[in-house]
């Protein structure tokens, strides 16, 4: 729950340094386009990395994970491309790149299954067999009173 709590407030404070980026950026054309564009990205990482907490399962949380490392890249993406056009000097938006990079970084680790306790080539097929034996006896042994485990 640590962990969790330490990325909602630091995606969060990310959100919160977008928003003041923002207020930064000129009014022009080019600079409202991407003003609103880096506004959508830059809270939708906060705000999909906390529907992603209240993911119904693994596999929920897994597949959100995914739109919090999308809107992380299009935040960076907006943000290298308010340097490029020169709408805002490099120095203005390189803390938030930095962040930025970070977040993809843990998010995209996040989704990673963990790694396997075992270095052997036959542990999955190892772990497999051993999941659908102890499935196989749980149930044999739930609707059959007869069977025996023998030693």
């Amino acid at each position: 729950m640590g962990k969790e709590r330490d990325l909602r407030e630091r995606t969060m404070a990310f959100a919160l340094a977008v928003l003041r980026f923002c207020r930064s950026i000129p009014e022009t054309p080019e600079g409202r386009h991407v003003r609103g564009q880096l506004l959508r990205a830059g809270t939708g990482v906060a705000s999909n990395y906390r529907a992603a907490c209240r993911g119904k399962s693994r596999a929920d949380f897994i597949a959100k994970l995914g739109t919090v490392i999308e809107e992380a890249d299009e935040s960076d993406f907006w943000l290298d491309l308010t340097v490029r056009a020169s709408i805002l000097n490099a120095d203005a938006a390189k803390p938030l790149r930095v962040e930025a990079g970070e977040l993809i970084a843990i998010f995209t680790q996040s989704q990673r299954p963990p790694a396997p306790v075992c270095d052997c080539p036959c542990f999955p097929v190892t772990l497999i067999l051993a999941e659908f034996t102890l499935v196989f006896v749980f149930r044999q042994f739930q609707f059959n009173s007869t069977f025996r485990i023998q030693n």
